[in-house]
């Protein structure tokens, strides 16, 4: 099978990402909106009944909506650029993974064992965008209670490990590609890196990257 060239992998995964933000805004922003404006309606017809409390209980569900759009909105454009990339990929991890825990509950233990290597931007980002993936496909699909992820040097280069608690699945063309693993392989490839997803019904799931140490 031959290989895509690099500029037709980027359109793919330009793509893909847009694909995935018209999700995210489908499902987040645009859905709590979608719930103002029909909130609003019943609003209206309350102050004509002239049910004044009924009303104010129903405006404090709207500013409850608003404060819900809001969150995802902001969400939304920290995923699109993510400001602790700024100060490292070490860094990025660990206040996302924190971050990540507070907003959806799930234990997220990160433990650094190599020494803050210099990375190219470019292989931070690709890093950066699969831990995202991986923690997001941990909370929506693997009913996890914990998460831990590992950051450690190898003999070829920097290795990013994340391994869930979760209920796993069988490893198959399909379940892989539902997993994102694709996505994946190209983000790690333009950057000289590779993945790998290790999976057991029962046993949780295991993503591996490693990237070459000549990025440092």
């Amino acid at each position: 099978m031959h290989q895509k060239p690099d500029t037709a992998r980027i359109v793919d995964l330009l793509e893909e990402e847009r694909k995935r933000l018209a999700r995210d805004i489908h499902d987040g922003p645009a859905q709590s909106l979608t719930n103002v404006t029909m909130r609003l309606k019943v609003v209206k017809r309350l102050l004509e009944s002239e049910r004044q409390t009924d009303a104010k209980a129903e405006l404090d569900r709207l500013q409850s909506f608003l404060r819900a759009a809001i969150n995802d909105v902001r969400r939304l454009i920290f995923d699109l650029r993510p400001t602790f990339l700024e100060n490292g990929i070490t860094e990025a991890v660990q206040r996302y993974s924190q971050r990540f825990s507070q907003s959806t509950g799930l234990k997220i233990d990160v433990a650094v064992a190599w020494e803050s290597p210099q990375l190219a931007h470019s292989t931070e980002v690709a890093l950066f965008r699969v831990c995202q993936e991986a923690l997001n496909n941990t909370f929506k699909h693997a009913e996890a209670s914990s998460v831990t992820i590992v950051l450690d040097t190898s003999d070829e280069g920097y290795l990013m490990s994340i391994r869930d608690d979760g209920k796993g699945f069988q490893q198959t063309s399909n379940s892989l590609i539902s997993f994102g693993l694709q996505g994946m392989e190209e983000r790690m490839a333009l950057v000289g890196g590779i993945v790998r997803v290790h999976s057991t019904v029962g046993h949780g799931t295991t993503v591996v990257c490693e990237v070459p140490r000549y990025n440092d």
